[in-house]
């Protein structure tokens, strides 16, 4: 009889927010206003630590983080639950856009921070990068699996922390705002849908018509499990599985 295969221990998560007494003005009230300190913390250590130029080390990033924010609340359901699907350049590049804290820097600096969702766990790999622009160099490199769920309430708070802020000073109508706003309007029944979609490396809240009709029709002949699957082996990027089929939408082949 054939074992089972024991997944890895899952590591803890933490993310801890301060917002400073003083956060200066800069001219931008977006940016102004998610002026923040912050640490992420991975397996107990913690991976914005950064060293400067000088020496001195500090564990707690201090970034405006409303592009951060944005980032992930337009690439929540991919984010989480989309797996690494292909190495090839196209599809490795498409994959990080979703899923690499790179993408959302904007100037500022962030960790290099890859987030690879495998079933109900997220592998969370951090390598050490000096940011010549920022003149500093984040300093730890390791990787650990951590639960969906953990990655999900941390971040969750967090970007629910910045945009709480960034509404008590009356901004309430960014793009972060909306895309967040449609995320916590999700039912639990909806949910499903885009965590599917979302796996896909595409928007739930897009319109997929073509897709859509074709999700309905394979979900009639074959378990959820097994949708699930084909769902998180396909991609909309250098995928048989996923061919255009006009401009609304595509056709599962």
């Amino acid at each position: 009889m054939a074992m089972a295969e024991e997944l890895p221990i899952a590591e803890s998560f933490d993310v801890d927010l301060q917002w400073p007494a003083n956060p200066g003005k800069g001219g931008n009230l977006l940016l102004d206003e998610s002026l923040v300190r912050f640490q992420m913390l991975l397996a107990g250590k913690s991976i914005t630590t950064y060293e400067t130029e000088k020496g001195e080390k500090f564990s707690h990033l201090h970034v405006p983080a409303y592009y951060l924010v944005e980032w992930l609340a337009l690439n929540w359901w991919s984010f989480l639950y989309e797996p690494r699907k292909s190495d090839h350049p196209e599809a490795e590049q498409d994959f990080r856009s979703r899923h690499w804290f790179g993408i959302a820097r904007n100037g500022f600096a962030l960790p290099d921070i890859m987030f690879s969702p495998a079933g109900e766990q997220i592998e969370i790999a951090v390598r050490s990068a000096y940011l010549r622009f920022a003149q500093l160099n984040f300093i730890e490199s390791l990787t650990a699996m951590v639960a969906t769920e953990r990655v999900r309430s941390e971040l969750s708070n967090f970007v629910t922390e910045v945009l709480t802020r960034l509404s008590e000073k009356g901004i309430k109508n960014s793009l972060a705002h909306e895309a967040w706003d449609r995320i916590k309007r999700t039912t639990a029944e909806e949910e499903d849908y885009c965590r599917l979609i979302g796996s896909m490396g595409l928007s739930p809240y897009a319109e997929h018509h073509n897709l859509d009709k074709a999700l309905e029709k394979i979900a009639e002949k074959i378990s959820d499990s097994m949708l699930t699957d084909l769902c998180e082996a396909t991609s909309a990027v250098n995928s048989p599985r996923l061919k255009p089929h006009d401009k609304d939408g595509f056709n599962l082949g």
